[in-house]
């Protein structure tokens, strides 16, 4: 069962060390006390060195623990970082394709941003399941849609992921740069979305 509350930490390491860092990064494993925390890491496919990992917790109480974890990355890693962390927590709103696993594992893994304005939320997620929805559960090449909604973030609002296998462009290409899909995205732009259609953001991630 996909999870509730989903911590993303984000961070970008020196290019000339990325090779080293990344092999820290994907091998990490977190405990707490002897909890073993459930951790996923990925690499950004147009930025190799920027890394993300999420990290799923039961209970917002936790989070106190979980920001100390980046005190057992190994020591040298610090030296290697060329940014800050950028962090968020968010809350499970909608399972349009389910993964039946608590954090995702395909290959592939597409965050998609978009902050929505409080006073138009609740239409704008009546309108998503006959528009974003119907064309994500149509889909043969996504596998699993989740989407989340930010409860601390650096970058507030709608969080969708979405995973897959295979080619990036041809997975774009069948599902988010179809006439109907760039037409659903200018509705959103208009209607909904901060910042108007530019407001959308995304990232492809694998898991190398």
């Amino acid at each position: 069962m996909e999870s509730k509350l989903v911590v993303c930490n984000e961070i970008i390491v020196d290019p000339a060390r990325s090779e080293v860092a990344w092999d820290a990064w994907k091998h990490q494993k977190y405990e707490v006390g002897t909890k073993k925390i459930k951790r996923v890491a990925y690499r950004c496919e147009d930025e190799p060195a920027r890394f993300l990992e999420l990290i799923s917790i039961d209970d917002i109480s936790e989070l106190s623990e979980i920001i100390k974890l980046k005190d057992q990355l190994p020591d040298f890693f610090y030296s290697y970082l060329k940014s800050d962390w950028h962090q968020q927590v968010v809350e499970l709103l909608d399972v349009v394709r389910p993964t039946g696993e608590l954090l995702p594992t395909d290959k592939k893994l597409q965050l998609r941003y978009i902050e929505v304005p409080l006073s138009v939320f609740d239409e704008y997620r009546e309108w998503r399941e006959n528009t974003i929805y119907d064309v994500v559960k149509n889909s043969d090449s996504i596998n699993g849609f989740l989407a989340y909604q930010s409860v601390f973030s650096t970058k507030p609002g709608v969080l969708f992921m979405s995973t897959f296998e295979g080619n990036t462009k041809d997975y774009m290409k069948q599902n988010f740069l179809t006439e109907r899909y760039q037409g659903i995205v200018k509705e959103a732009g208009d209607r909904y979305i901060v910042g108007g259609k530019d407001g959308l953001f995304a990232r492809v991630y694998a898991r190398c």
